[in-house]
């Protein structure tokens, strides 16, 4: 069993692009990814968070940031 599942996640910018994304997190797992400065790591998490887990742009925050 998963506690997420995504398949086919697309974001589009003018010159930058995630494609086709698929992430399985089973449960009781921890996630983690890294990447380049630009790679689409906040990308990935801001579009996770509106439209897989259905979160309101202002009722989310990193510790010690501003809301998404």
């Amino acid at each position: 069993m998963n506690t997420l599942e995504v398949k086919g996640l697309e974001k589009k910018y003018k010159d930058f692009a995630l494609q086709n994304i698929t992430l399985e997190l089973p449960k009781g797992f921890i996630c983690g990814y890294v990447g380049q400065n630009g790679a689409g790591k906040t990308t990935l998490i801001k579009k996770l968070l509106k439209e897989v887990l259905n979160v309101p742009k202002t009722s989310f925050t990193f510790a010690s940031s501003s809301p998404l």
